[in-house]
């Protein structure tokens, strides 16, 4: 059984997919590449079109560590040098909630 405080969720950002007709591929096709690179550390839980992916990792494992893993399995898939970056689920909560209050603030000035 998993513990959720033992996991936190985060976002990996994948670059270069499916961008001026290069390295296209299906949204599933990645998923089950990487759903076969499941471990006791990290576990994919799903995607956000093709090049956002949805992931668990336990808490003492570094996000950095799910990125590896990730651009290892893509760089198979493509036999190619694939580059991956990845945020905590909290990070991406900030970054919306200061692009919000940006734009609030930008409307109200006008």
């Amino acid at each position: 059984m998993i513990r959720m405080s033992e996991w936190q969720v985060g976002v990996a950002f994948v670059r270069g997919l499916n961008m001026f007709k290069v390295r296209r591929v299906k949204a599933e096709k990645i998923f089950r590449a990487l759903k076969r690179a499941d471990n006791k550390n990290v576990r994919f839980i799903g995607m956000y079109k093709t090049d956002d992916i949805i992931f668990m990792k336990r808490r003492e494992v570094p996000y950095a560590a799910a990125s590896s893993i990730i651009e290892r399995e893509l760089s198979k898939l493509f036999k190619e040098r694939i580059y991956v970056t990845s945020r905590s689920l909290r990070s991406i909560r900030g970054v919306i909630g200061q692009a919000q209050e940006a734009k609030t603030t930008k409307l109200q000035a006008n």
